[in-house]
């Protein structure tokens, strides 16, 4: 990132701080829709990636004042979206059950065929959506927003070597997915 905007950012964190609501304002409409990019290739659902992003915010409100570093902001509000984004997904996960979820989307002709059953995976973009979500979570992170293997690991909470070798299995995964292996799901 630009060091001027990091500065920026830091500027609005202390001001923030310091109970500046229009440098809240601000904050938000420089971070939105980086998060809400986030949170989308979390939950897969843009209507739940906006919730998340909303609940996000809810939160830096009320944690912003106790963050110590100001240049840790950026790695602390994806920490939030990540966790928060999980959090999403196991609710859906138990309020519908996978089964029930799945079938109501093919209704809705919202999901593809599983690559190697003749589905064409035409971006990366369609191959990711077959990953976990703490897959897609860490593949975002480390290439679209471009934090290190040690912010990732402060970001989801495990360790810097978990951190690598999900982003490892990621990768696989992607390869199996885009070459049509039957492995792809697994």
């Amino acid at each position: 990132m630009d060091e001027r905007v990091e500065i920026q950012d830091q500027i609005l964190v202390l001001r923030c701080q310091q109970g500046d609501g229009d440098a809240f304002a601000e904050l938000v409409g420089r971070w939105h829709r980086r998060l809400l990019a986030h949170a989308l290739r979390i939950t897969g659902d843009p209507e739940a990636a906006g919730d998340v992003v909303q609940e996000t915010w809810v939160a830096a409100i009320k944690g912003l004042s106790k963050l110590a570093d100001a240049d840790a902001f950026p790695c602390w509000i994806h920490q939030i979206v990540t966790h928060k984004g999980a959090d999403w997904v196991r609710r859906a996960r138990r309020q519908r059950g996978l089964t029930a979820q799945l079938a109501a989307r093919e209704r809705d002709g919202a999901v593809r065929p599983r690559p190697g059953r003749g589905a064409a995976i035409e971006t990366l973009s369609d191959a990711l959506a077959y990953l976990p979500p703490i897959h897609r979570a860490v593949i975002s992170l480390y290439y679209v927003e471009g934090f290190t293997t040690d912010e990732i690991a402060g970001i989801v909470g495990i360790s810097r070597g978990t951190v690598k070798s999900r982003l490892h299995a990621a990768r696989e995964r992607i390869r199996a997915i885009v070459e049509g292996r039957t492995d792809a799901g697994q």
